[in-house]
């Protein structure tokens, strides 16, 4: 499950995602659903790091205590990954928090700690299209490619699937 957010800023104890998009991978790394919403906070929003969203285009969004469900339901025993991975876990963290409720996920993949560059120029250094919008599934399906590109398939045992290979390797670090 690849993961992005976009948030009212980068203060994970203030600031409020803003949009959010999950992408369920297959066991070899095909894209099997795309979710994506924006999501309405409650307090107002700063121009400088929201992706071009603005106040207005919140208006009709969902409060994120009406989609928490469905992302818990499409977290819920899924392999994480992402692009600052630990920054959007967070974030999610604690809208769960602010709900009176626990998000427990498993360590993940990051490309921002493997290609140890900002998604933009990890995209250009892999060859990776990285999409003009800078929204949460342009960033997200970014993150998709560079995961593809990232992790090297010289680690690949036999049978194995690349999704298997990336929670493998989550857990001989964890286990270190």
């Amino acid at each position: 499950m690849v993961i992005a957010t976009v948030a009212t800023g980068v203060f994970v104890g203030t600031d409020q995602i803003i949009e959010i998009a999950l992408v369920t991978l297959g066991l070899t790394g095909t894209v099997l659903d795309v979710w994506e919403t924006l999501v309405r906070p409650s307090r107002a929003i700063s121009t400088t790091s929201t992706g071009g969203i603005s106040e207005s285009m919140l208006q009709g969004a969902p409060y994120f205590e009406e989609i928490a469900g469905d992302v818990a339901s499409r977290l819920d025993g899924a392999c994480p990954a992402g692009h600052d991975l630990s920054f959007d876990l967070e974030m999610l963290s604690r809208e769960f928090e602010l709900l009176d409720a626990n998000l427990t996920t498993p360590a993940g993949f990051d490309t921002l700690i493997a290609t140890r560059m900002r998604l933009s120029l990890a995209c250009e250094a892999h060859g990776v299209e990285y999409p003009d919008d800078s929204s949460a599934k342009g960033d997200a399906l970014a993150t998709v490619e560079l995961l593809r590109k990232a992790v090297s398939y010289t680690h690949l045992r036999a049978h194995e699937t690349l999704m298997n290979l990336v929670c493998r390797l989550l857990l001989e670090k964890t286990a270190q």
